[in-house]
């Protein structure tokens, strides 16, 4: 933004400015600590620093659901979900909680939970007709269709136990 700085120099505090042109920021190699929060770099930029400046803090505001939120988040409420959002959340490495119970997107929901398997994730999934909190800790399932248990049960992970009922899979079925 019309500075000159020393490339010796290891913190830059940007923020709440406007970049110029933040691909210039990659030859500042001894930087440690940069931050940029509230200054619009897109996705595209903050990939292009954080490549050239691997040893660098980037300190950032992503943007997510048409808010900004800053990287270092660690709790994150969300009542709808796209593909587009899960890949989104990979910005926040300190993310550690997601409220999702309003979601609905069930296939965005099981790529969340598959992703993301170290966060604390709450959320409902579809299981034979009904909708289940994902934290269960059983599930009574009527007239069970294997093929969608085998698929959903992954993602119950406090499950204990599982009580079918009515037609039954065989023994073979189900080992």
């Amino acid at each position: 933004n019309g500075s000159i700085l020393s490339q010796d120099i290891t913190q830059l505090d940007l923020s709440n400015g406007e970049l110029s042109d933040p691909a210039k920021l990659v030859q500042l190699k001894n930087l440690s600590r940069l931050d940029l929060q509230n200054t619009g770099i897109t996705d595209k930029q903050y990939r292009v620093l954080a490549e050239n400046l691997p040893e660098c803090e980037i300190i950032w505001s992503v943007p997510f659901q048409g808010q900004y939120y800053l990287n270092s988040t660690e709790s994150l409420r969300i009542t709808s979900l796209t593909e587009a959002d899960v890949a989104q959340l990979s910005y926040f490495p300190k993310l550690s909680q997601i409220d999702a119970s309003e979601c609905e997107d069930y296939a965005a929901l099981q790529l969340l939970l598959a992703q993301y398997p170290q966060c604390d994730i709450r959320c409902k999934l579809p299981v034979a007709g009904q909708v289940i909190d994902a934290a269960a800790t059983s599930l009574s399932v009527q007239n069970p269709d294997l093929m969608e248990l085998k698929a959903i049960l992954p993602y119950f992970k406090s499950l204990q136990t599982v009580t079918l009922t009515g037609t039954l899979p065989s023994n073979e079925e189900l080992h």
